[in-house]
C-alpha cells in the first residue's frame, strides 16, 4: 500500500446536531453555504478534500504553511460573516491540523496522522484553530501568526500524548477580552513561577505599532508557556487589564500571578526599542528590566533573540527570586563563589540548550567541592539537574528527585546552622 508524508486538515460545524434539531432545512442550507466557500479556498491553497460526511470537512495538503494560511483564511471570512448575520444564520467552525505519514487506498487517506487532526478540531475552540507541534514546527517564522501553548492533550483513540497549539491568526488582528470580562475571582496563594504578561505599550503615534505590540506580546507568552517551570497566564486573560489603573498586587491577586511582565515599543526612525520589566506582584517591586534596541528591517530575526533573551532571563529572575528566600550568607571561598557565578550563566539558558544545564550542574558541582558547606551551590545544583531531567528524563536515573530533595535539605540545614550576620 502506498504511503506518504502529507498535511491533514480537519473542520467541523459547532453545535451541529443542535442546529439540525431546531431546523433542518435551514441548517442544510447554511451549511451547503458555507461548505462553498470552505471549499474554494482549500482548493485555491492547493489542498485536496478526501473526506466529507454531515458537517466535516478532511483535506490534506503538501505544504502544512498552505494548510494553515487556507485555514485561517477560511475561518476571517466566516466570522465576518457571522457577525453581520442573524441568530439563526451563524454557523460556527472547529479546525485541526496534523502533519504525518499515511496510508493511501482508492483516492484516500488513513492513519494516526488523520486521526489526530480530527482529535485535535474537537481541542480546538469554536472559530479556532489547534495544530500539532509537528506543524508548528514546520510554520514558525514562515507566517504571520503565533501560538498559545495547549499543552499534551490526551486524545481519544491515540496511544501517546500529544503536544498542541492553538494558533492565533493575525499580528494585525489582536486578540483581548474587555475589561468587563476580566477575572473576578481572588487567589489566596498563586502557584511559584506564575506569571501574566501585560500588553506591552505601544509609545510612539504609528498606529501599525499598535499591531506589533500585540503580535509581540502573544508570540512572548507563547515562548514563556514553553517552560514547565512556568505557569503562564493566557493573553485573554492578562490584555484584559491593557487600560486598567489597577495596582500590580491587585492584578497579581485577581489572576493568580506572583510576577507580572509590562513592557513598552517606542518607534525611532528605523529603529525600535523594547523595554520590559519583571513585577513581584505582592511587593509590587521591580525586580528586573531591561531595554533592547534593533533595526525594523531586522524585526523578524530579531524578535526571536529579545524572546529568547527574555524568556531565559525571566526564568532565572523567577527561579532567584524564590531561591533569595534561603540564601546562605557568603562563602568561605571564594573560587565557589566564582563557580557559582559561572553556573548561573549557564543554568538561566538551561531551558534554551541542553548543553547549558549541563554545564550549570558541572560547574555548582565543582563549586561544592571547593566549598563543602556553601548552601547557595547546593540549591542551585538542585534546581539545574531538575532542569537537565527535563531535557533526558532518565539522565539521573528514576531516584534524581529523591537526590535533589537531599540536596535542598543538605542546603537548608546548612543554612540553619550558620550563625547569623
Amino acid at each position: 500500500m502506498e504511503r506518504k508524508l502529507t498535511t491533514i486538515l480537519a473542520a467541523d460545524v459547532v453545535g451541529y446536531s443542535k442546529m439540525m434539531a431546531a431546523n433542518e432545512e435551514s441548517t442544510l442550507g447554511l451549511l451547503r453555504e458555507r461548505r462553498s466557500l470552505i471549499d474554494g479556498i482549500i482548493e485555491e491553497h492547493g489542498g485536496t478534500i478526501f473526506g466529507s460526511a454531515g458537517d466535516s470537512v478532511i483535506a490534506q495538503f503538501d505544504s502544512p504553511v498552505r494548510a494553515t494560511e487556507s485555514a485561517i483564511q477560511f475561518q476571517n471570512k466566516l466570522q465576518g460573516l457571522n457577525e453581520i448575520a442573524p441568530e439563526d444564520g451563524k454557523m460556527v467552525f472547529r479546525v485541526g491540523i496534523n502533519i504525518g505519514d499515511v496510508m493511501v487506498s482508492d483516492d484516500n487517506l488513513f492513519g494516526d496522522a488523520v486521526n489526530i487532526a480530527a482529535r485535535l478540531e474537537a481541542e480546538s475552540q469554536p472559530a479556532g484553530i489547534c495544530v500539532s507541534k509537528s506543524v508548528v514546527d514546520m510554520i514558525e517564522r514562515k507566517l504571520k501568526v503565533s501560538f498559545e501553548d495547549a499543552g499534551e492533550l490526551a486524545l481519544k483513540n491515540i496511544d501517546y500524548p500529544v503536544t498542541a497549539y492553538f494558533v492565533i491568526p493575525s499580528k494585525n488582528d489582536m486578540r483581548w477580552s474587555t475589561l468587563d470580562e476580566a477575572p473576578r475571582i481572588k487567589v489566596d496563594k498563586a502557584e511559584q513561577g506564575s506569571l501574566a504578561v501585560m500588553l506591552f505599550r505601544n509609545l510612539s503615534k504609528d498606529e501599525e505599532q499598535e499591531y506589533f505590540c500585540g503580535g509581540f506580546s502573544e508570540d512572548l507568552i507563547s515562548g514563556l508557556s514553553q517552560f514547565r517551570k512556568l505557569l503562564v497566564i493566557s493573553a485573554n486573560a492578562s490584555f484584559a487589564y491593557r487600560e486598567t489603573t489597577k495596582s500590580p498586587a491587585e492584578i497579581g491577586q485577581e489572576l493568580g500571578v506572583r510576577y507580572i511582565l509590562e513592557g513598552s515599543v517606542r518607534k525611532m526612525g528605523p529603529r525600535l526599542r523594547i523595554s520590559a520589566s519583571l513585577i513581584a506582584t505582592a511587593e509590587g517591586k521591580t525586580v528586573w528590566s531591561n531595554k533592547f534596541d534593533a533595526n525594523l528591517d531586522e524585526i523578524f530575526d530579531i524578535q526571536d533573540e529579545l524572546i529568547e533573551t527574555l524568556v531565559s532571563t525571566i526564568v532565572g529572575r523567577v527561579e532567584a527570586d524564590e531561591t533569595q528566600k534561603i540564601n546562605a550568607a557568603r562563602p568561605d571561598n571564594l573560587d565557589a563563589y566564582d563557580l557559582v557565578l559561572k553556573g548561573l550563566e549557564f543554568h538561566k539558558r538551561g531551558g534554551v540548550k541542553k548543553e547549558n544545564a549541563e554545564k550549570a550542574v558541572e560547574y555548582f558541582s565543582k563549586a561544592i567541592e571547593a566549598d563543602p558547606n556553601y548552601a547557595r551551590a547546593y540549591a542551585w545544583q538542585a534546581c539545574s539537574t531538575a532542569t537537565v531531567v527535563q531535557w533526558e528524563p532518565g539522565r539521573y536515573g528514576e531516584n534524581w528527585l529523591d537526590t535533589c530533595f537531599d540536596i535542598s535539605t543538605l542546603e537548608l540545614f546548612i543554612v540553619g546552622s550558620k550563625p547569623a550576620g
